[in-house]
């Protein structure tokens, strides 16, 4: 229901005898249930059957239960109290305004909720009979966005898309200080696009000429216009570096499972940033670490941008304790305009990266925000070399981004590859351009112009190669093509990772350990869950939710490397509660003591070498011929 151009609240209608949520007489339907639960997504709703009456906001009820009559047929004499009270029901509904959420928590379950109407809304309206002009914009809309951005993208993916970015694009309006009521949407779209261009043409293709097929915009324009992420229960740091993941926990949790998007803690990842720096320095000559002027570094999947801030606070410390606080601003610029590049294929996450990223110059570093950055709404593993049809001037800010990411991916050297990719299983189909064989020559030329998972894979061990089809390690294929052989002139440089611990003695994958060992000079691997899958939830480095065995791997090659030396690869367990391994991560060296050398075999595991007095016998898998016979067939 609307007064004027505003939407107010919702009414749903039923038939007499039905009742309302919370009396003694509803009897809901298994269609009624299904109904009600959506309706609990949304701030102002009035539910009646004619004779009984109640407000409800996101599923509480509000107001007392008014019943009129207790018949339809006495409806024609109902009480001058039950009228006096529907009457008051009716004027808070009509007079509802939205209040701002207090807590994280409250903000999350509000706009995940509508956030869920809007995608059911926006599939509904692509798959069903299209008859509406709205429906079929929205239709095309879908096509274009296969075409410009997502091959693949089915309907309900697109729909999807679609909710995240109205949602989010609003919610970065909203913290940049645009009213959201005052202002039509492509005027959102304007203002907008002037500190978050990419986002900015986003909201604005979205928004053309679908508002009136989409009920629950307006709904979150309201919420969302009231929300001050300033003043909730959590510092801004914290509530956007979290806000992303609580949302897609309320959300939609299978999603969450299958994009693999569980984030990294900040501490976790500012004490793997500040390990790598130190590499740069030690290993790689790099004096000023990350603040060296020829370091590019690539998160290929930023998420909400966990890494980014903390490299740019490494800069910004490097610099300030080097040559004072009053230079960090044009080393910063330089850094995030030209050296510090990020990709991610979800455009909720790269909003929120864009939100805390913008927060933190001001807050965090004291500095302007640059006024061009390199982050980009791409697919880190998707063919730079396919060729996308233009789609025109309405989509030019998004077609330059994706050129330019294009370009990146196959032109401009990298040093380093940080990150934690998605950590999805049996993915196969998922990175064509790096699942494809080799077919003939593997020589440099050939290995330089593309990365194949082919470079992973270890002779006799082809029942095992289905382990390699997952997401962890077609980034980790493209990071270490990325840094080590991309540009042959510039084989220096470090992949750093959180992946699965599978990685360092499972025999899937051998052929990627030797991979490592070969074009490394030197490795580190972190164990961050030695008790294994699903350990005690207090050892959960990465929260609760997150029971999988998981390692830091970080590995440099320097201009010397020679392939037929094996990498010197340290390994190291961490122990104890969450707290005690945030706390020895944090003052982890590259020389400190407890690193434990590995084996030099090549496709040895990546654990401490045994005793050489023991290591000398044969191993019990030689001795059984026939499993030596099996696993070479």
């Amino acid at each position: 229901m609307n007064i004027g151009q505003v939407r107010v609240g919702y009414v749903e209608l039923k038939k007499p005898g039905k009742g309302v949520p919370g009396a003694a007489e509803w009897r809901p339907t298994k269609g009624d249930q299904e109904q009600w639960s959506k309706l609990c997504s949304l701030p102002n709703v009035v539910y009646t059957d004619g004779v009984t009456w109640a407000q409800y906001s996101y599923g509480e009820r509000i107001s007392s239960i008014v019943r009129l009559a207790n018949t339809i047929s006495d409806l024609r004499r109902p009480s001058e109290h039950a009228v006096t009270e529907l009457v008051g029901v009716l004027r808070r509904f009509l007079l509802w305004e939205p209040e701002s959420p207090q807590t994280l928590t409250s903000l999350v379950k509000i706009i995940g909720g509508l956030c869920g109407l809007l995608k059911e809304e926006v599939h509904a309206a692509i798959t069903d009979p299209l008859k509406k002009r709205s429906q079929m914009r929205l239709a095309l809309l879908a096509d274009d966005w296969r075409d410009l951005l997502f091959p693949g993208l089915d309907n309900e993916r697109f729909a999807d898309a679609f909710a995240q970015t109205i949602t989010f694009a609003l919610l970065l309006a909203r913290v940049d200080g645009i009213d959201l009521l005052g202002e039509t949407y492509h005027e959102i779209a304007q203002k907008l696009g002037k500190r978050h261009l990419l986002m900015g043409q986003a909201f604005a293709v979205l928004t053309s000429g679908v508002d009136d097929e989409l009920d629950t915009i307006e709904t979150l324009r309201r919420v969302i216009n009231v929300a001050r992420l300033h003043d909730l229960d959590v510092s801004p740091a914290d509530a956007y570096a979290y806000l992303y993941e609580r949302f897609l926990a309320t959300y939609d949790p299978v999603l969450r499972k299958d994009t693999g998007s569980y984030y990294t803690p900040i501490d976790v990842a500012r004490h793997i940033v500040r390990f790598v720096d130190e590499v740069l320095q030690e290993h790689l000559g790099k004096e000023w670490g990350f603040a060296d002027d020829d370091v590019v570094i690539v998160d290929p999947a930023m998420g909400t941008g966990t890494f980014l801030v903390e490299i740019i606070s490494a800069v910004a410390d490097r610099v300030g304790d080097k040559l004072g606080p009053g230079t960090r601003e044009d080393f910063v610029h330089d850094l995030v305009s030209k050296r510090l590049i990020g990709f991610e294929i979800q455009v909720a996450p790269y909003a929120v990266a864009e939100l805390r990223i913008h927060g933190s110059f001001k807050t965090r570093f004291q500095v302007e925000t640059p006024p061009k950055a390199r982050r980009f709404l791409t697919d880190a593993l998707a063919d730079p070399n396919h060729v996308q049809r233009k789609l025109g001037a309405p989509y030019r800010v998004m077609e330059e981004a994706r050129d330019e990411a294009n370009d990146i991916k196959l032109k401009v050297p990298v040093m380093v590859v940080i990150g934690n990719p998605p950590h999805v299983e049996n993915a196969k189909g998922r990175a064509p351009w790096i699942e494809h064989p080799r077919r003939g020559a593997s020589g440099s030329r050939s290995v330089s112009k593309r990365p194949s998972i082919d470079e992973f894979r270890a002779d006799g061990l082809g029942r095992y190669e289905s382990d390699l089809h997952g997401t962890p390690w077609y980034f980790l294929r493209w990071a270490t093509w990325k840094v080590f052989e991309a540009e042959q002139r510039m084989p220096a440089g470090i992949v750093a990772f959180i992946v699965p611990s599978s990685v360092t003695r499972g025999r899937a994958f051998s052929g990627l350990r030797e991979y490592l060992r070969r074009k490394c000079k030197v490795g580190w691997v972190i164990e961050l869950t030695p008790e294994g899958n699903r350990p005690p939830m207090p050892t959960r480095i990465f929260g609760p939710d997150v029971g999988r065995q998981l390692s830091v791997l970080i590995f440099a090659n320097a201009a010397c490397s020679d392939e037929e030396e094996a990498a010197d690869v340290r390994y190291l367990e961490l122990t104890g509660t969450r707290e005690e391994k945030r706390s020895a991560l944090e003052g982890l060296k590259t020389t400190d003591p407890r690193w434990l050398r590995c084996s030099r075999e090549w496709q040895d595991a990546f654990l401490p070498a045994g005793d050489p007095t023991w290591t000398a016998f044969p191993s019990l898998r030689a001795c059984l011929m026939w499993a030596s016979v099996s696993g070479a067939a």
